[in-house]
């Protein structure tokens, strides 16, 4: 997917049909969303206001499609390493993104990983962790890293949040497992949670 090969991530994707079977409503919606359209897909640039000189990555979009997050490194304002900006949708088109000063450190090296449905809670890489943030009446939420039940890597990321905020989606060593989910407990406790059926060979 990260190639834009299209068609051959559909192909894959048929390979665990049987595997699923023909009832996996999680499944058939991955395989509508893999499903080649009637023309090919397009990229389009988000344009000048987002992509500069530096680098950008790591997009994550609010459910409404109007707020964006994201990675930028060696952009104006930035505070070093890799810091996460914000961007609004307007009629006009996206506004200058504006550092999210509470989610950042200093040369450090901060990327968003998902956020909730309701906008609430950011799942975000600091430095080699997952973290969670909440979102407040005077913003962001220093971000809290989760505990090493989760955090195990010496590099943790490339997570993902359900849309309901109570369940977050990682990879693993796949010496353990290739894929496990961790549920929230209270909170913001979290534990490892069982391997869960996306993952089946």
């Amino acid at each position: 997917m990260r190639t834009k090969e299209w068609d051959k991530a559909y192909q894959e994707a048929l390979t665990f049909q049987d595997a699923f079977g023909e009832d996996s409503e999680c499944y058939n919606q991955l395989l509508t969303s893999l499903a080649p359209p009637d023309g090919m897909l397009k990229p389009e640039s988000v344009g000048a206001t987002i992509n500069s000189t530096g680098s950008e990555s790591a997009p994550v979009f609010t459910v409404d499609g109007n707020t964006l997050f994201f990675c930028g490194k060696q952009r104006e304002g930035s505070m070093g390493g890799e810091d996460i900006f914000v961007s609004t949708k307007t009629a006009d088109g996206w506004t200058t993104p504006e550092l999210v000063e509470n989610l950042n450190t200093a040369g450090g090296h901060e990327a968003p990983e998902g956020i909730s449905a309701d906008g609430n809670q950011m799942l975000l890489f600091s430095s080699g962790n997952l973290c969670i943030s909440e979102k407040t009446t005077s913003g962001w939420s220093q971000p809290q890293a989760l505990p090493n039940t989760i955090n195990r890597l010496r590099w943790q990321a490339d997570a993902r949040i359900t849309a309901d905020g109570k369940a977050i989606i990682l990879p693993r060593e796949p010496a353990i497992l290739p894929a496990l989910i961790s549920i929230v407990a209270v909170a913001t406790r979290w534990h490892l949670g069982p391997r869960p059926k996306i993952s089946a060979p």
